[in-house]
């Protein structure tokens, strides 16, 4: 049985949209928003994906935003990074990524 779009709830379709947003957005906007827009987009899948009773993964992300997975692994990092020291955003991604392996 195929479903029509009227008949796919409300929230699927505002993920949806904002997933296509998100894609639109990576390459025109500064570090600090990619990054955040990138981890956006992996919890939202896997939202989607637990839902359906199937698993997803960062490896699955940079699929489907084609980037490599060590981009998207980073991404996913530099944001736990800003959560525990949010002056990182100050600075470059280069100096974020120095704060990070000097933590280790």
């Amino acid at each position: 049985m195929e479903i029509s779009q009227n008949q796919v709830p409300l929230q699927v379709l505002d993920v949806e949209q904002r997933l296509v947003q998100i894609k639109g957005a990576l390459g025109v906007i500064p570090w600090t928003e990619k990054i955040k827009l990138i981890q956006e987009y992996h919890y939202l899948r896997i939202a989607q994906r637990v839902k359906e009773m199937k698993t997803w993964a960062i490896k699955d992300t940079a699929e489907e935003l084609n980037i490599g997975y060590g981009t998207c692994a980073e991404a996913m990092r530099l944001c736990e990074a800003l959560k525990e020291r949010p002056e990182l955003a100050d600075g470059s991604k280069d100096m974020a990524l120095d704060w990070m392996r000097k933590k280790g």
